[in-house]
């Protein structure tokens, strides 16, 4: 009875690794750690802009140590509010999984897993281990608007602050 248990367990680890991406639907629970069930940016929230949307990042990654365990979540600027995007879950320093909350064409978020700074499985729409471990960069709150509104010495504080 004991070995067929085993067994069981190790042929839902296979099947699970060689599936590699899932949907949040698929599991009981979002991840659970430090910052990661903030449905809201934090006032401390870093800001940055892509393609002219604003964005809010938190934990800065000057805020994460090296070993943080916990999560760091991007939201975006859409339509009047900010939507969270992508949420990455950290252990020890290294991801293991990405929430991709806009992936396109599907009504379920895609979730990507990392083991070991690999990527598991083989879906081609999860990014690499090395995008997925990669901290986002921010600008502390209020230095988006400074940006578009000041002069560029009253600028550098802003960028001496960048991370």
């Amino acid at each position: 009875m004991f070995y067929s248990i085993l067994r069981l367990l190790a042929l839902t680890l296979i099947v699970e690794s060689i599936l590699g991406c899932h949907s949040v639907n698929d599991r009981d629970e979002l991840p659970v750690g430090m910052n990661c069930r903030l449905s809201e940016a934090p006032a401390s929230s870093g800001e940055m802009a892509s393609h002219g949307i604003e964005m809010r990042i938190f934990p800065r990654t000057k805020d994460m140590p090296a070993n943080y365990s916990g999560c760091q979540t991007i939201w975006a600027y859409d339509h009047g509010s900010f939507v969270k995007t992508t949420q990455t879950s950290f252990v020890d320093g290294s991801a293991i999984e990405l929430i991709d909350f806009t992936a396109e064409h599907s009504e379920r978020p895609r979730v990507c897993r990392y083991t070991n700074g690999h990527a598991i499985g083989t879906n081609s729409a999860c990014p690499t281990f090395d995008t997925a471990n990669t901290r986002e960069s921010s600008l502390p709150r209020g230095c988006l608007e400074r940006l578009k509104t000041s002069e560029l010495e009253s600028n550098e504080p802003c960028f001496k602050d960048l991370n």
